[in-house]
């Protein structure tokens, strides 16, 4: 219960029941996954993976099947910290921010590290960078913080063979070269 906008007909999907165990704005910008989170086990998140291609080439038969990721950079940060404390924080201390958002590239590489070694042929990435108007946070943030990730993760999937998809709700088109520069195949 991050907080989200309504997106489905009629708005049925609003929930107003938004809750964080973060309080504060420092506790935001201090998160460290690493330490918090951990290292997800290799072996296993393999096993998701590949488990998740299996389960879409027998729901899919002819169509491209794929696995992939959803908390990629953005998306991962609006789910450990939700709307309100992911604004607050990038606008409070933006060079914290940057900060906290590098950690949170470290800590994702082990999922990317999982996709290179899993034996599938097609990933997709999914980060929701955008509002529908665009970029919520100064595009420079973007530029130094989110696609330097990008280029090291997605380099990890290109090594390893995998063809890469990239979607993002909304209006990404200010970054699509940004983002094609990072080594994706495709939109």
């Amino acid at each position: 219960h991050m907080g989200h906008a309504e997106y489905a007909a009629g708005g049925v999907d609003f929930s107003s029941g938004v809750s964080s165990p973060f309080t504060s704005v420092e506790q935001v910008l201090d998160f460290d996954p690493e330490n918090a989170i951990g290292e997800p086990d290799h072996a296993t998140t393999i096993r998701r993976f590949e488990a998740h291609y299996r389960d879409q080439v027998a729901d899919f038969g002819d169509a491209v099947r794929l696995t992939g990721i959803y908390t990629t950079c953005v998306s991962g940060l609006i789910d450990l910290f939700g709307w309100d404390w992911l604004l607050l924080a990038a606008g409070t201390d933006p060079e914290r921010f940057g900060r906290l958002t590098l950690r949170y590239n470290r800590w994702i590489r082990h999922f990317f590290e999982a996709l290179a070694d899993a034996d599938v042929p097609v990933v997709m990435i999914h980060d929701d960078i955008v509002w529908s108007s665009g970029p919520f946070i100064n595009p420079a943030w973007y530029r130094e913080c989110v696609f330097p990730g990008y280029r090291e993760h997605f380099g990890l999937l290109r090594e390893s063979g995998k063809k890469i998809l990239y979607t993002s709700d909304a209006d990404y088109s200010m970054f699509v070269d940004d983002i094609a520069a990072c080594g994706v195949h495709g939109f």
